[in-house]
């Protein structure tokens, strides 16, 4: 149900509870297609509050949800008033134009990306920061995290059809299994392995991975693909992990995985994006 609270009073409402309330409604706008233009109001309402919101005195917990959660909102608000996006241009024109003012600074999604959320993480390869025109914007760290958290490339959804469609509303106290359970539905998704028809060695396997882990590869260890296979394979379907476990097991013991056993690529990534669903809790 779309959320009622009284638009204007969120002075008295804690920011992380504000930001849930316009995630709640901004996905009640999608749903509905009735002509009533009360579920629009209410979301309209709920995301004004976000300008008045104090933020600053968070612990960084919250201001990971709270920031995540705002992205999905942005991202929404953005798909209802342009529409999604069905190229790289607009994707990239639309989340570089689109804009929140919350507490006393104004943002885009792709500063809230990379500049507040990332604040903490890898930046993105000098290609890739020219492709998607990345700010140079600064924020305090009042505002801008700096967690260097590999999970939190799996829970940014920007909607693309490469991506799985569900996002659930973060809160700090389950803020850490959340980043799991994401991690988890993100990866069994998108990563596919298999045994290599190569037939050069017996026990190798072809592993394609999802771009994030390419894009933004020094947030898992050293930036080597082992690197990140090591970091993810907890979060891969059973059946995935036993293959892996296969060519890095020696007996009883785990060792390191060899360059001539895993043939890494990376799954294409696409800028056409689709609206995204709220998981159910």
């Amino acid at each position: 149900q779309p959320s009622s609270a009284v638009h204007g009073n969120n002075h008295q409402q804690h920011p992380c509870k504000v930001v849930e309330t316009a995630l709640i409604n901004v996905f009640q706008c999608k749903e509905d297609d009735s002509g009533n233009d009360e579920a629009l109001r209410n979301f309209l309402n709920s995301a004004s509050d976000l300008k008045s919101v104090d933020i600053r005195s968070l612990p960084e917990n919250e201001r990971i949800a709270f920031f995540l959660n705002l992205y999905h909102v942005m991202v929404m608000h953005t798909f209802l008033v342009l529409g999604a996006p069905d190229s790289a241009l607009k994707a990239i024109s639309y989340f570089g134009m689109i804009a929140y003012q919350v507490s006393d600074e104004i943002f885009s999604l792709t500063e809230l990306e990379h500049c507040i959320i990332r604040g903490g993480m890898s930046r993105p390869s000098k290609f890739l920061a020219r492709l998607l025109f990345i700010p140079n914007s600064s924020y305090p760290p009042q505002i801008a995290l700096t967690r260097s958290d590999y999970r939190i490339n799996f829970a940014l959804n920007c909607g693309s059809i490469t991506s799985p469609e569900g996002v659930p509303i973060y809160r700090a106290d389950t803020l850490d299994m959340q980043l799991d359970e994401n991690a988890r539905y993100f990866l069994q998704a998108t990563t596919k392995i298999k045994k290599s028809s190569s037939g050069i060695v017996s026990s190798s396997l072809s592993i394609a991975l999802p771009k994030v882990c390419q894009w933004y590869a020094d947030d898992f260890g050293k930036g080597k693909s082992a690197d990140c296979i090591r970091s993810i394979e907890k979060y891969l379907s059973s059946e995935n992990r036993e293959m892996l476990q296969s060519v890095s097991s020696v007996g009883k013991h785990t060792v390191p995985f060899k360059s001539h056993q895993l043939n890494v690529k990376f799954l294409s990534y696409s800028f056409v994006c689709r609206s995204l669903s709220l998981m159910s809790e």
